[in-house]
């Protein structure tokens, strides 16, 4: 059998497991809401996020049962108190005990489990239960509500259990790696961390299958603003959850969106441990297998997002996106900079010429001017803007939409997105990815990783979505939606003029494709951050 078969029989073998009743229903569903193109990148990202072997992954990575004795063993010099706090309301007694047991048998010894029951007085099953765990281990605190108060007040009850130093959330039918609590109280150690959030996976509602990891980044805001990314495990410092009174009902559905938001905003340390010790069980009445079921959730999404903006006083419109728990920000331009459009790839003696018309005929954006390269230094502008000169606008607003990320304080460099006929060409980069299944999940299993010179050192870049279909949405949306990325392409890339100038330019010593690499470092290094926009698109068109 060839390899094209070999690929096809597995997306066969793939879809025709998904082929439950269950999924069928959610399918139509979906279908009929959303039309076929949507339905079908939604498909074809799962698909993606299938098609690695995780199992072997897992077996590779987690730790054996000798490394989990060792863990027990260790001796931190800061051993704080970690309080797991878990809202109950008629949790299945399989889910429960799952629950429980994933904390009493965490290597790390000093956690504390704090339950708050809202099933309501009739229900005893579950304080039955509880009971037995509390006869062999004090570490549960156990409060039977008389009322179900709503999972944010469910949840601030169980708060009101907690003496840790920190807190850590977790649902009633999910459950911990074992080493969970250990890796976060190393990373405390390390970093001084104020907030910890880590990787996490998705797992089977009868626990035989662990599936579709969830590999994510170092904490990123914009990433954040766009969906909630960071969800499982996190932990926060106490003194923040007493700072910023614990959960809010009127945010229920998206209320842990909400409280990551007002708990990074106090936190000066945020890290993240590139692990996966987080498990979301997936059932029918889980977010994480029936989105749409929840839309009253996306919406408290989308106002926690507002209300996090309003907070920091950032004028912003937050809008859904087809995807559901995918949100757009769109930042307001206070001001119309002038902005410098420099011409690059100036090969042929009209392209200059054509570039300006192209420009001219497809933005909506008035006050800018266009300069060859080699004019550089004259240019007026308080904003650069590098464009290649066999770019072409797909959307009239794609210079409003670089100038409102560029404009922010915190940036430094914003890229948009490039098409190559049906394919993505540039969206972002990814530098010195070490774990190879995140890369093959994040770039795309088609992506070129590239090793060269750049800020002093040898690098290795891989370009995101590379080679994918336009209409592919990539690893959890991550192809349209916009984040921090390592780099962005010197096809097109907007900064302030001061940066340009403060850091030196370009060093058009280094090899042609590592020059953009090497100033995106220069920037990062320097305290600023790099964006990828994927709402200013273009189209490379070399003839």
């Amino acid at each position: 059998m060839d390899k094209k078969s070999e690929g096809n029989k597995s997306v066969f073998d793939m879809l025709s497991k998904k082929l439950t009743p269950e999924n069928i229903k959610k399918g139509v569903n979906y279908l009929s809401q959303n039309g076929v193109k949507q339905f079908g990148a939604k498909l074809v990202g799962q698909l993606q996020r299938e098609s690695i072997d995780y199992e072997s992954y897992r077996q590779e990575t987690e730790p054996d049962d000798k490394q989990l004795e060792k863990q027990r063993k260790f001796q931190f010099s800061y051993n704080p108190v970690v309080s797991i706090v878990v809202p109950l309301y008629k949790t299945p007694e399989s889910f429960l005990r799952a629950m429980i047991e994933s904390v009493l048998s965490q290597t790390y010894k000093y956690v504390e489990l704090c339950l708050a029951d809202g099933s309501g007085i009739e229900d005893s099953l579950i304080e039955e239960i509880v009971d037995q765990y509390k006869q062999v281990d004090g570490r549960i605190k156990y409060i039977k509500l008389e009322d179900n108060q709503g999972i944010s007040g469910n949840t601030n009850e169980a708060l009101k259990l907690a003496r840790g130093h920190f807190v850590g959330l977790l649902d009633h039918d999910d459950f911990l790696a074992p080493n969970a609590v250990f890796e976060v109280v190393k990373m405390i150690n390390k970093e001084k961390a104020d907030a910890i959030y880590t990787d996490e996976d998705k797992i089977t509602k009868d626990g035989n299958k662990f599936f579709e990891p969830h590999f994510k980044p170092a904490f990123d805001l914009d990433l954040l603003r766009s969906n909630n990314y960071i969800c499982h495990f996190f932990v926060v410092k106490k003194e923040i959850v007493d700072r910023i009174e614990g959960f809010r009902s009127e945010y229920d559905g998206s209320q842990d969106y909400d409280f990551i938001f007002r708990s990074v905003e106090q936190s000066k340390v945020i890290r993240h441990i590139p692990k996966i010790l987080y498990h979301w069980r997936v059932h029918s009445n889980s977010v994480a297998d029936n989105p749409a079921s929840k839309m009253y959730a996306y919406d408290a999404g989308k106002r926690a997002i507002e209300a996090h903006l309003n907070r920091l006083h950032i004028e912003a419109l937050v809008t859904h996106t087809v995807n559901l728990g995918y949100y757009r920000v769109k930042y307001m331009i206070p001001q119309t900079p002038l902005i410098s459009i420099v011409i690059r790839d100036m090969n042929q003696p009209d392209n200059y010429t054509r570039a300006v018309k192209n420009i001219a005929a497809h933005t909506s954006y008035m006050n800018y001017e266009v300069i060859k390269e080699a004019q550089l230094f004259r240019a007026r502008g308080e904003y650069i803007l590098f464009f290649n000169a066999y770019l072409f606008p797909l959307k009239k607003d794609w210079l409003e939409e670089l100038l409102s990320i560029c404009a922010r304080r915190e940036v430094g460099i914003v890229g948009g997105k490039i098409y190559k006929g049906n394919e993505i060409y540039k969206a972002g980069v990814l530098i010195n990815e070490t774990n190879e299944t995140k890369k093959i999940l994040w770039a795309g299993k088609n992506a070129v990783t590239k090793e060269g010179f750049a800020n002093g050192e040898v690098v290795t870049v891989t370009q995101m979505f590379n080679k994918l279909a336009r209409w592919n949405q990539g690893y959890f949306c991550k192809a349209i939606i916009q984040q921090e990325t390592d780099a962005v392409s010197g096809l097109c890339m907007m900064m302030k003029k001061s940066i340009y100038f403060d850091h030196g330019g370009f060093n058009r010593a280094l090899d042609k494709s590592f020059v953009g690499i090497d100033f995106c470092l220069k920037t990062r290094n320097a305290g600023y951050k790099i964006v990828y926009a994927p709402y200013a698109e273009f189209e490379l068109r070399e003839s």
